[in-house]
């Protein structure tokens, strides 16, 4: 029987693998999320920017700390109330409001759910993760990422959702579950990111192109492998 188990690791967090020959079960594996920022060419300025209208708003120079843990616990808990129905067929009680969005935008395709919360590895790239959920939708197995965000800039312009970063996750998501032998769950031919929308109560459905984004992931992969001792001599 194979066992995945999430463990801390400095600020962050990796993965032990139990049961499986080709994987040392004392090897902490890094998480799928980690390399998938290794696709991020860009966008070091707009986190810059966010941090400084943080900074001005809050009057503190690390006030874009406390944003970011805010956010993050946003995500986990729309996360948690999402899995909780997956697994239940119930709604939580008392569920937040983008819970409550994110409901009816499923309700409206008449998901048939297979999964939710899995985790996943590979076990030649070594790399592992927690996929969100796995359901069926217009008939074609889908892998499903949840995303939390606003849908508005601060001039209330449609920001331009759909992250190089995120498409990659997913795609290593795919790459991890076509690896492995799982009789229970089919692999999926579809991958979907649906940010739910903070400000709008909103959910916006991007199909990620699967090829291109394993692809990305598995070249995220070599740089990743290739950058993990210094490159000087």
């Amino acid at each position: 029987m194979i066992t995945i188990r999430q463990v801390k690791h400095g600020q962050g967090h990796r993965y032990l693998v139990e049961g499986d020959e080709r994987v040392d079960p004392a090897q902490p594996l890094i998480s799928c999320s980690t390399i998938a920022r290794y696709t991020d060419s860009g966008g070091g300025d707009g986190l810059l920017y966010w941090a400084a209208d943080h900074a001005l708003a809050t009057g503190k120079r690390d006030g874009f700390r406390d944003a970011s843990k805010e956010a993050i616990a946003i995500g986990n808990d729309l996360h948690a109330e999402i899995s909780e129905h997956i697994s239940t067929g119930e709604q939580p009680k008392n569920h937040s409001a983008l819970f409550g969005a994110w409901y009816s935008s499923m309700q409206e395709r008449g998901i048939k759910w297979l999964a939710t919360e899995m985790m996943v590895y590979h076990p030649d790239l070594l790399y592992a993760g927690q996929c969100d959920a796995i359901g069926i939708v217009d008939d074609e197995v889908t892998l499903f990422d949840w995303k939390t965000t606003d849908g508005l800039d601060k001039r209330g312009k449609r920001k331009k959702l759909g992250q190089t970063t995120h498409a990659a996750q997913v795609g290593g998501y795919w790459l991890a579950l076509s690896s492995q032998d799982n009789a229970e769950i089919p692999i999926p031919t579809r991958l979907a990111i649906c940010y739910v929308l903070k400000d709008t109560l909103e959910v916006e459905w991007r199909y990620v192109s699967l090829n291109r984004a394993s692809d990305a992931f598995a070249a995220a992969c070599r740089v990743y492998n290739s950058t993990k001792e210094s490159l000087y001599e």
